[in-house]
């Protein structure tokens, strides 16, 4: 196995084991971001879902106590409907609207704990934002490291031309031999044509542009 070959085998090696950490990397960072996300959105989750249960549960026991309220106050209609009112029946009204008065205030403050909570930053929309913009921001590190991935598939190889080649060529440019191969008689023409031929011949490409 020639050295060149070595070479890039061992800088090929090398960069898949840059890959794979890249990978892990990313997986790993993705994966704590996923857990931080669901963690936060879950304990939002519970503090408000406590929230409106009680909210619920007092909308229950207000409506429990709303029917008992408006039976006696059914009742005391239709006493009044039989006999003239009295201070009983003066004080039973006082008693139903400061009833409906603390009703009113009890509900107001549960429903406002429940509007509290479910516009108390951050919201679900506002983590998962953070959670995007925290993975744009890692993602910079993640394109450096890809960079350097690609740089290394270019420098894994010498792309030069193997210095013998110059070497080589520089014998044959420089050894004389268009003189000697040109002809007894040694027309430049000869000469010049028979080095163009030779010029032909080391740089195929050039041919085939033209």
């Amino acid at each position: 196995m020639g050295r060149n070959v070595k070479d890039a085998k061992a800088n090929l090696r090398n960069l898949t084991t840059k890959e794979e950490q890249l990978f892990q990397n990313m997986s790993q960072e993705v994966k704590r971001l996923e857990v931080q996300l669901r963690t936060s959105i879950e304990e939002r989750s519970e503090s408000i879902e406590q929230t409106l249960k009680d909210l619920a549960k007092a909308k229950d026991a207000i409506n429990a106590g709303l029917n008992s309220a408006r039976k006696n106050f059914e009742r005391l209609k239709r006493i009044l409907g039989k006999s003239k009112a009295d201070e009983k029946a003066s004080k039973a009204v006082r008693d139903v609207a400061k009833k409906l008065g603390e009703v009113r205030n009890t509900y107001l403050q549960f429903r406002r704990r429940a509007e509290e909570a479910l516009n108390k930053p951050p919201t679900s929309v506002d983590m998962v934002e953070e959670f995007v913009q925290n993975v744009i921001r890692t993602a910079s590190v993640w394109e450096d490291e890809a960079r350097s991935i690609e740089g290394g598939f270019a420098s894994s190889v010498d792309f030069s031309m193997p210095a013998e080649f110059a070497a080589l060529e520089s014998l044959v440019k420089g050894g004389g031999y268009e003189v000697l191969l040109a002809g007894s008689d040694r027309d430049p023409e000869a000469v010049k044509e028979f080095n163009d031929e030779l010029e032909v011949l080391m740089n195929p490409e050039e041919k085939d542009e033209d």
